[in-house]
């Protein structure tokens, strides 16, 4: 039988996450934690994506390990958002990241945090 995890320690969790997340990404020189911005009227059906919806770095370690990638490799993101995904990945030694994304408003967020990645 399992039992329920308590609200409070999924909230716990949560929170945990989300401060690990703003050390990577203050470590890392980029900003891929989610701006809660108002859409202007004139906002693209593209720039209507949910703006709280990014992977954590927790996950992502547990899945994009290093020792999965070659260095001739070449590593696409569909629908990469801000970047975190293409900024974790192109930390490790691979030929090239390539991040395709329909909202413009996203797709200047990841050029930028691809220009400021540290360690790249």
């Amino acid at each position: 039988m399992f039992m329920k995890t308590p609200a409070w320690l999924l909230r716990s969790r949560r929170e945990l996450r989300l401060a690990m997340d703003r050390m990577i990404d203050r470590h890392w020189g980029i900003a891929t934690i989610a701006k809660f911005e108002p859409l202007s009227p004139q906002a693209d059906e593209f720039d209507r994506a949910q703006d709280d919806a990014f992977t954590s770095y927790y996950l992502l370690y547990q899945f994009l390990g290093p020792s999965l990638f070659l260095p001739t490799d070449v590593f696409y993101d569909i629908g990469c958002g801000n970047g975190r995904v293409l900024c974790r990945v192109a930390r490790n030694r691979i030929a090239k990241v390539v991040g395709i994304e329909l909202s413009p408003r996203r797709a200047a967020e990841a050029r930028a945090n691809a220009e400021t990645l540290r360690g790249r």
